[in-house]
């Protein structure tokens, strides 16, 4: 799992700036949004930009921390070398269950806040 999330990040990478920006963007929305610094009608935007915030920054944190996982180290070599990686992949591979798990709660926090904002869309 790793080494995909390690070949991901590094396909990728050219996308750090732009999630960023995309970041941002969002979260600059959602809080004029809130404070009613721009002229919308009722909160419009004020879920998507959530939604876009979160999103970025999810798939920035995946980029930006698996481009350098450790290959495994051979058999032969020494002992603390190989502890030493064996602890950074453990802790890589915590990070990654994490990841997993947040990508998750938010597919399941967008489908609802999706159906909130179309709801109040449709309504009169």
């Amino acid at each position: 799992m790793l080494d995909t999330l390690k070949k991901l990040s590094v396909r990728f990478a050219w996308a750090r700036l732009p999630l960023v920006m995309l970041g941002l963007v969002s979260a600059g929305l959602f809080v004029a949004s809130i404070f009613g610094w721009v002229q919308f009608t009722g909160q419009d935007i004020l879920i998507p930009s959530l939604t876009g915030a979160l999103w970025s920054g999810l798939l920035w944190t995946l980029i930006a921390s698996f481009p350098n996982v450790p290959d495994k180290p051979p058999v032969e070599s020494r002992l603390l070398l190989r502890l030493r990686t064996g602890f950074q992949r453990a802790l890589l591979m915590l990070l990654a269950v994490i990841v997993l798990g947040l990508t998750v709660i938010l597919l399941y926090l967008t489908f609802k806040l999706f159906g909130i904002h179309n709801a109040q869309a449709l309504s009169p």
